[in-house]
């Protein structure tokens, strides 16, 4: 620490020293056989005092993970019995007590182990505490039951549920669940002894959620019908996580905010941010003309918007014209970076492309492809089927990072799967 330390303290403790010594004494050293040897002397002690004087200051920040010396850092673990690993560098030996002070101080509170659920698992979680979903009979003491009622059913807390709300019914055991329920004294084991006073609800939301952008969605037939994943699949839409990235902004999550499959109910809160449908480049259609509806058996009636979404099964109906180039900005949810995905691609980023494909889709000019070189689609619209033959010898075929392209093969007769 003296070595890097840049505060002039050896400097400082010199001229202090060598003023407090007699002018003659001073003189002499200059005048001697040996000049300079007090000064030598006085600049050996000046260091010793600086060093004395750091490890003072330092007795002021020693107590603290951030500032305290590597050589404190094990004491201060053993003072939250905390049990280091041998093999972590200091930095990271620093960080586990500091991770496990910081989570010591808010014990017990539900920022803690929602955070918890995020650094172990790096999955979402939101955790409910049980007893607030008791029935009970309300005293004096209990606030107007018009403050804290739920949300959508407006279910006052350890009163009767109002069955009337077909979305709070679906949300019932849920961690959205709005409902009370008597007491359950069984052992907690699955679904039994689970609504009760010491019981916590763990919901994981464990799928990870990947963005599409500017998808070229699949055509069914009439140009009006429109899968969102270009492969005609039906797949459901999610929502992207928004919820703060700085904990110390914690708040108890809503349904909008997890990464989660959205409902029809649910597709007003989520736009635009989870869904961005546009008719042709730079013509998106406007929230106020779209609404959400079931399209199992679609075509639908008309319903007086220019487009109705089915979130649940990933399903598009323009009414009117047909779009002219249509593009989809959606979210899916997937277990992990398996496959192609948008997601980073480390060996990506190494490799310069020799060419590109020029962007929007379509079919594809074999002879712009290299065969010995690398050739690049930079963003994720639908691409084929190759206008020309090609022989392939030594044939690089990429997307770029945080893209994900769909290639239409020559196949004759093909349709939706």
């Amino acid at each position: 620490m003296a070595e890097s330390a840049q505060d002039n303290f050896e400097r400082y403790f010199t001229e202090k020293i060598w003023d407090l010594i007699p002018e003659i004494y001073r003189h002499e050293d200059g005048l001697a056989a040996n000049p300079g040897v007090l000064r030598d002397l006085v600049e050996i002690i000046a260091e010793q005092t600086a060093i004395l004087r750091r490890s003072h200051d330092r007795l002021w920040e020693d107590p603290f993970i951030e500032l305290c010396g590597d050589w404190a850092v094990p004491y201060i673990a053993d003072l939250v019995a905390t049990r280091m690993v041998s093999a972590l560098t200091p930095r990271n030996r620093r960080v586990d007590v500091a991770k496990t002070i910081y989570y010591r101080r808010r014990k017990g509170t539900l920022r803690v182990l929602e955070e918890l659920i995020h650094d172990i698992t790096d999955w979402e979680g939101k955790v409910v505490e049980q007893f607030r979903h008791l029935a009970r009979t309300r005293h004096g003491l209990d606030p107007l039951p018009a403050v804290p009622a739920g949300r959508i059913s407006g279910t006052p807390p350890g009163g009767t549920a109002d069955l009337r709300q077909p979305l709070a019914a679906r949300r019932s055991r849920t961690a959205f669940d709005e409902y009370c329920y008597t007491a359950d004294v069984r052992r907690h084991t699955g679904v039994n002894g689970r609504f009760n006073i010491p019981k916590l609800a763990f919901f994981l939301y464990r799928l990870q959620v990947y963005r599409v952008a500017a998808a070229t969605p699949f055509d069914v037939g009439d140009g009006l019908r429109l899968a969102c994943d270009p492969s005609g699949r039906d797949i459901p839409l999610f929502m992207p996580c928004r919820r703060a990235e700085n904990w110390d902004d914690w708040r108890t999550a809503q349904p909008w905010e997890l990464p989660a499959p959205i409902t029809c109910r649910m597709l007003g809160d989520t736009l635009p941010d989870a869904l961005g449908i546009a008719e042709a480049p730079d013509d998106t259609v406007p929230p106020a003309n779209i609404t959400a509806g079931d399209l199992s058996l679609w075509p639908i009636p008309d319903p007086g918007r220019r487009l109705v979404v089915d979130p649940e099964q990933g399903r598009l109906q323009f009414f009117g014209a047909p779009p002219t180039a249509c593009q989809v900005t959606y979210h899916y949810g997937f277990s992990g970076e398996v496959g192609a995905g948008p997601y980073a691609r480390p060996d990506v980023e190494q490799r310069v492309p020799d060419a590109t494909i020029p962007p929007g889709g379509g079919p594809i000019d074999a002879t712009t492809l290299l065969n010995h070189g690398i050739t690049q689609i930079d963003d994720s619209a639908t691409y084929g089927p190759l206008t020309s033959k090609l022989k392939v010898t030594d044939l690089t075929l990429q997307a770029a990072n945080y893209q994900r392209p769909y290639l239409r093969c020559n196949c004759p007769g093909a349709k939706r799967p």
